[in-house]
């Protein structure tokens, strides 16, 4: 898959399609039942006269909260929030402490270290941590019943006692740290040479930039390159180091790490392989609260890597690391729980302890070579060595587990129709209950002790920016998850947010491809008048097996930075898009440029006939990115229905693509085989076929370090489009990859996209473009 992250890569990933099976159960089905039941809003459901746009500036300058981590053996979580400022190009990033039952929020850092700042950790009840530069940071919390003086709002936690203690340097770069408070250990990531320290790591470093006089690198296997990033001979590893709390019971006192004394490799042990370039590379960690074991995730080396799929799962006992066990993998059979025989050569993620330490649940792709498979949840008991697969009946993907505080159940998040949703499950049976949250986009859930009937939890929606939640479970509810009681904990843009409009999502149904029942979104624009006509952005995700879901993003891609430029924002999940089914996700393969299209032509239409009163059909543009980028290629040389296109990382040539991609599963798999066995299938569907038939203007855009699909895709289509007389142009970011992470790059990408279609749409802008120098 192109766009979404998975356990297969420790980053992201890609895929494509052709061909023309035969697919049961799928193409030309019939759900007029559900397409009457579900009708989309015919009315705007908010009353905007008094709100105002919300303009590029005002979008980047949102302050984000990050995910709730538990403070030990306390009513409290830890939290940050980043704001970027668009006036001098800065960012900074500050810590909270929030009590999950007043909602009360205590900020922890103050400015001067804000603009630095990273890792937030969990310590104990008393202390936390943070990296700077680098470096690790202590400083003690505030006591329990501290109340924050209203009059100085803004200003962190100070007293003579609550400075910050410097603790210890890394020699080279560190991160994904894990503090254990029972073993006192302090887990992390970095990147090393084979069998090398960190000391080690920065000594051979210097010696190379000392005695190497070329820049030459050599590979003999793939991959060459991966993501956005040349592969070198420093691989993440895993390391643990003895971090000692102060002895005395007020907890004061010095922190101690010695990195000399006490650091551990805990992937030593993993089986040696002899190509440095091609070896054991860290992609996930998780620790279990004993803190006496971890759970690794690792692409095994070989040379097939950038062709197989194949991610495993290791057990490590931290005293006895040398010995890691292999709970996944090709070399093993396991066993569901309706004695099937089951082989593992597919992918493995999200490994994640039972609160006993005596578990282990994860999971599971079964199909080698397919990223984008049905994930089975397994749970592999410790003691026994048996492992075992549940709810094999469900025909979702699983997104994240959590565990009850009493192991009996596990709260799972998923995908369904477009939302995000949190089910109970029984640990033994694999039963699920109704959903307890329906809507929205998750993040990280956290179960609290003591409290059974409790979760604390992330969550966002299309019109809602994401924030800290808490549900109270009412063990009668109907199933309906009515009863359940949610308390919002944080709302960190509510001065900011509370005049500015912010579309909510109305869902429609449709007849796609095959007559099967395809599901969209769609939002009404800012000051949106129902006696006027407007023009329509159609928003086409990338992956392709990746949906529209309804949360809050802070990416390029937020429907409503759409609406608020005064667009009728329409998203449709075709063919291929997860949380329907694991057939409707497969049935793209074969038919990359088939059935998506004819799902968003189909679309299109479906909202002409509904909502053509407020809709001018003059005035409509389609933009996406990665697959959603190919889409926009592909629409050009197919139809002239829209008067500007955006492709942003967009494949043109899928030939040329396979053999400068990174990940070669995506292809051979979606497209059936290799380019050069199946030539036929990679023309049928590469938009530069059909370069004569293209005539709508199109904005392109590319990172330099995207080496998913590389540059010289958007370059080859551009000078496809400006040869033929075509109105087109190139945005070109020389510090950009696949996505566009920096936040000034974002203000520009925001201005040109906004620029271009409104310029192709003579549509008259609410707010005035930023100023930008070119």
């Amino acid at each position: 898959m192109y766009f979404r992250k998975s356990a297969l890569s420790a980053g992201t990933v890609f895929l494509c399609a052709l061909l023309s099976p035969s697919f049961a159960g799928v193409i030309g089905t019939n759900h007029d039942s559900k397409l009457s039941s579900i009708s989309a809003s015919s009315t705007p459901n908010v009353d905007q006269k008094h709100l105002k746009p919300l303009d590029i500036n005002l979008f980047h300058s949102l302050r984000r909260c990050g995910y709730p981590n538990l403070v030990p053996d306390s009513d409290f979580v830890l939290y940050l929030t980043y704001r970027y400022n668009v006036t001098d190009n800065t960012g900074d990033t500050r810590f909270h402490r929030l009590d999950i039952n007043s909602g009360e929020s205590v900020p922890l850092t103050s400015d001067d270290i804000s603009k630095d700042a990273h890792s937030l950790m969990t310590l104990d009840d008393k202390h936390f941590g943070y990296t700077v530069n680098n470096t690790l940071y202590i400083k003690p919390l505030p006591p329990a019943d501290y109340t924050l003086d209203k009059s100085k709002s803004g200003h962190a936690y100070e007293t003579t006692n609550s400075t910050s203690i410097q603790v210890h340097s890394w020699p080279v770069d560190a991160g994904q740290f894990n503090y254990n408070p029972i073993k006192q250990k302090l887990f992390f990531q970095a990147s090393v040479y084979h069998n090398m320290t960190l000391n080690q790591t920065k000594e051979h470093d210097k010696y190379i930039d000392e005695k190497k006089f070329d820049s030459a690198q050599i590979y003999d296997d793939l991959w060459v390159r991966h993501w956005n990033e040349w592969m070198t001979k420093k691989k993440s590893n895993l390391f643990v180091v003895d971090l000692i709390k102060p002895t005395n019971t007020e907890g004061s006192g010095n922190w101690t790490l010695d990195e000399n004394k006490s650091l551990v490799n805990l992937m030593a042990g993993l089986p040696e392989y002899p190509n440095p370039v091609i070896d054991w590379d860290l992609s996930f960690y998780t620790v279990s609260k004993q803190g006496d074991k971890v759970a690794i995730v690792v692409k095994p080396p070989s040379i097939d890597l950038a062709w197989k799929t194949n991610v495993d799962v290791y057990l490590i006992d931290v005293d006895d690391h040398m010995h890691p066990t292999l709970i996944t993998g090709s070399s093993e059979d396991g066993h569901s729980d309706d004695g099937k025989l089951v082989k593992f050569d597919g992918a493995a993620s999200h490994p994640v302890f039972s609160n006993d330490g005596k578990k282990l649940a994860w999971f599971q792709m079964e199909t080698p070579c397919y990223e984008s498979d049905i994930k089975r949840i397994y749970i592999y008991d410790i003691e026994t060595k048996e492992r075992r697969s549940i709810a094999r009946d469900w025909d979702l993907s699983p997104d994240s587990i959590v565990w009850s505080n009493d192991d009996s159940t596990l709260y799972v998040s998923v995908e369904e129709t477009g939302k995000y949703k949190l089910y109970q499950m029984d640990v033994q049976t694999g039963t699920k209950r109704k959903p307890i949250i329906n809507n929205g986009n998750m993040g990280r859930v956290l179960t609290l002790p003591g409290q059974n009937d409790r979760l604390v939890y992330f969550h966002s929606e299309t019109d809602k920016t994401g924030n800290i939640f808490s549900i109270k479970l009412n063990a009668e509810d109907d199933g309906s998850g009515d009863s359940h009681e949610i308390r919002q904990l944080t709302d960190t843009n509510a001065d900011t947010m509370k005049d500015v409009y912010l579309g909510k999502p109305n869902e429609f149904w449709f007849h796609g491809a095959g007559g099967d029942l395809v599901h969209g979104w769609f939002i009404y624009p800012y000051g949106f008048d129902p006696a006027k006509k407007w023009p329509l952005a159609m928003i086409v995700h990338g992956g392709p097996q990746q949906a529209n879901t309804q949360g809050f993003s802070y990416a390029q891609w937020n429907p409503n930075m759409y609406a608020n430029a005064g667009f009728l924002t329409v998203e449709i999940n075709f063919h291929g898009s997860p949380s329907y089914g694991q057939n409707f996700t497969n049935s793209i393969r074969y038919q990359w440029g088939g059935y998506p299209y004819q799902d968003i032509m189909l679309g299109l239409d479906y909202m002409l006939k509904n909502h053509g009163n407020i809709i001018d059909e003059n005035r409509m543009v389609s933009l996406g990115a990665s697959y959603g980028g190919y889409m926009q290629n592909w629409i050009n040389g197919q139809t002239d229905r829209f008067k500007a296109l955006v492709s942003h990382d967009g494949e043109f040539d899928l030939t040329e693509s396979y053999y400068s991609t990174d990940e070669l599963w995506f292809p051979e798999y979606d497209l059936g085989g290799t380019p050069y066995k199946h030539p036929e299938v990679y023309k049928k569907w590469s938009p530069s076929e059909f370069v004569n038939n293209m005539k709508t203007p199109t904005l392109f855009i590319h990172g330099q370090n995207d080496f998913r699909l590389t540059l010289d895709q958007s370059i080859t289509a551009f000078t496809a489009l400006r040869r033929r007389g075509v109105d087109a142009r190139l945005m070109y970011f020389p510090d950009e990859d696949h996505w566009t992470n920096k936040n000034s790059n974002s203000v520009r990408w925001a201005t040109e996209v906004i620029r271009w279609i409104s310029k192709h749409t003579n549509n008259e802008l609410p707010y005035e473009l930023p100023s930008l120098v070119s």
